[in-house]
Protein backbone atom coordinates (compact mmCIF):
# COMPACT_ATOMS: atom_id res chain seq x y z
CA UNK A 1 0.00 0.00 0.00
CA UNK A 2 1.62 3.52 -0.58
CA UNK A 3 1.59 6.49 1.24
CA UNK A 4 -1.59 8.21 -1.02
CA UNK A 5 -3.65 5.19 -0.01
CA UNK A 6 -2.83 5.23 3.70
CA UNK A 7 -3.57 8.67 3.86
CA UNK A 8 -6.95 8.00 1.75
CA UNK A 9 -8.00 5.44 3.95
CA UNK A 10 -6.80 7.59 7.25
CA UNK A 11 -9.08 10.73 5.86
CA UNK A 12 -11.79 8.59 5.15
CA UNK A 13 -11.65 7.11 9.34
CA UNK A 14 -11.54 10.57 9.88
CA UNK A 15 -15.07 11.60 8.43
CA UNK A 16 -16.74 8.58 9.57
CA UNK A 17 -15.70 9.37 12.90
CA UNK A 18 -16.67 12.96 11.98
CA UNK A 19 -19.54 11.88 10.55
CA UNK A 20 -20.51 9.95 13.83
CA UNK A 21 -19.44 12.65 16.37
CA UNK A 22 -22.12 14.96 14.38
CA UNK A 23 -24.73 12.36 14.39
CA UNK A 24 -24.72 11.64 18.76
CA UNK A 25 -24.39 15.68 18.43
CA UNK A 26 -27.68 16.23 17.09
CA UNK A 27 -29.09 13.06 18.76
CA UNK A 28 -28.34 14.82 22.45
CA UNK A 29 -29.78 18.18 20.78
CA UNK A 30 -33.07 16.15 20.11
CA UNK A 31 -32.98 14.82 23.55
CA UNK A 32 -32.69 18.43 25.54
CA UNK A 33 -35.29 19.97 22.83
CA UNK A 34 -37.83 17.45 23.50
CA UNK A 35 -37.24 18.17 27.22
CA UNK A 36 -36.75 21.83 27.15
CA UNK A 37 -40.48 21.05 25.07
CA UNK A 38 -41.77 19.06 27.76
CA UNK A 39 -40.86 21.56 30.88
CA UNK A 40 -41.41 24.42 29.25
CA UNK A 41 -44.06 26.30 31.16
CA UNK A 42 -42.03 24.99 34.59
CA UNK A 43 -38.69 26.44 33.01
CA UNK A 44 -39.74 29.71 30.60
CA UNK A 45 -39.87 31.72 34.02
CA UNK A 46 -36.51 30.57 34.94
CA UNK A 47 -35.11 31.31 31.59
CA UNK A 48 -36.92 35.09 31.31
CA UNK A 49 -35.25 35.76 34.63
CA UNK A 50 -32.05 36.32 32.81
CA UNK A 51 -33.10 39.12 31.22
CA UNK A 52 -34.39 41.24 34.30
CA UNK A 53 -33.18 44.14 36.04
CA UNK A 54 -29.90 46.33 34.75
CA UNK A 55 -27.74 43.51 34.06
CA UNK A 56 -30.50 41.41 32.20
CA UNK A 57 -31.20 44.41 30.11
CA UNK A 58 -27.26 44.17 28.80
CA UNK A 59 -27.45 40.57 28.47
CA UNK A 60 -30.64 40.88 26.24
CA UNK A 61 -28.67 43.68 23.95
CA UNK A 62 -25.84 40.57 23.89
CA UNK A 63 -28.24 38.14 23.22
CA UNK A 64 -30.41 39.55 20.72
CA UNK A 65 -26.14 40.20 19.31
CA UNK A 66 -25.13 36.87 19.28
CA UNK A 67 -25.90 35.27 15.74
CA UNK A 68 -23.04 33.06 15.22
CA UNK A 69 -20.80 35.58 13.28
CA UNK A 70 -20.04 38.44 15.85
CA UNK A 71 -17.50 38.33 18.05
CA UNK A 72 -16.90 40.50 21.40
CA UNK A 73 -15.84 42.90 19.37
CA UNK A 74 -18.74 43.40 16.88
CA UNK A 75 -21.14 43.34 19.83
CA UNK A 76 -18.99 45.97 21.78
CA UNK A 77 -19.50 48.29 18.78
CA UNK A 78 -22.72 47.43 17.96
CA UNK A 79 -24.05 48.23 21.70
CA UNK A 80 -21.79 50.30 23.05
CA UNK A 81 -21.51 48.77 25.91
CA UNK A 82 -17.88 48.40 27.31
CA UNK A 83 -15.94 44.97 26.61
CA UNK A 84 -15.53 43.65 30.29
CA UNK A 85 -19.67 44.32 30.48
CA UNK A 86 -19.70 42.09 27.21
CA UNK A 87 -17.55 39.63 28.24
CA UNK A 88 -19.56 39.21 32.03
CA UNK A 89 -23.01 39.12 30.20
CA UNK A 90 -21.48 36.41 27.44
CA UNK A 91 -20.08 33.87 30.09
CA UNK A 92 -23.42 34.55 31.78
CA UNK A 93 -25.21 33.43 29.31
CA UNK A 94 -22.99 30.77 28.50
CA UNK A 95 -23.64 29.32 31.86
CA UNK A 96 -27.33 29.78 31.61
CA UNK A 97 -27.01 27.47 27.85
CA UNK A 98 -28.81 30.20 26.70
CA UNK A 99 -26.06 31.05 24.09
CA UNK A 100 -22.72 28.68 22.86
CA UNK A 101 -19.28 29.60 21.65
CA UNK A 102 -18.89 28.84 18.07
CA UNK A 103 -15.43 29.78 18.02
CA UNK A 104 -13.16 30.40 21.09
CA UNK A 105 -10.57 32.19 22.26
CA UNK A 106 -9.03 31.96 18.74
CA UNK A 107 -6.63 34.58 18.89
CA UNK A 108 -8.81 35.87 21.22
CA UNK A 109 -11.20 36.19 19.20
CA UNK A 110 -14.95 34.52 21.17
CA UNK A 111 -18.14 34.22 18.64
CA UNK A 112 -21.22 32.98 19.77
CA UNK A 113 -24.50 31.55 18.51
CA UNK A 114 -27.85 31.81 20.55
CA UNK A 115 -28.58 28.15 21.51
CA UNK A 116 -30.64 26.76 19.06
CA UNK A 117 -32.93 24.51 21.19
CA UNK A 118 -33.64 27.05 23.68
CA UNK A 119 -34.13 29.68 20.59
CA UNK A 120 -36.75 27.10 18.93
CA UNK A 121 -38.40 25.78 22.21
CA UNK A 122 -39.03 29.53 24.19
CA UNK A 123 -38.56 31.71 21.41
CA UNK A 124 -36.81 34.05 22.91
CA UNK A 125 -35.30 36.71 20.22
CA UNK A 126 -39.12 37.19 19.09
CA UNK A 127 -39.84 38.07 22.81
CA UNK A 128 -37.22 40.08 23.71
CA UNK A 129 -37.45 42.22 20.52
CA UNK A 130 -41.18 42.78 20.69
CA UNK A 131 -40.31 43.95 24.57
CA UNK A 132 -37.73 46.04 23.00
CA UNK A 133 -40.38 47.89 21.04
Amino acid sequence: MNKANEATESDQAIMRRLDDIYYEVQSVRRMTELELRARKDELEPTVLANFEGKAGETRKECYLAADGHKTQKDIVRKTGISKGTISVRMRELCEANLVEPVQQEVGNISVYRKNPSYERVFQLSKKLEAESE
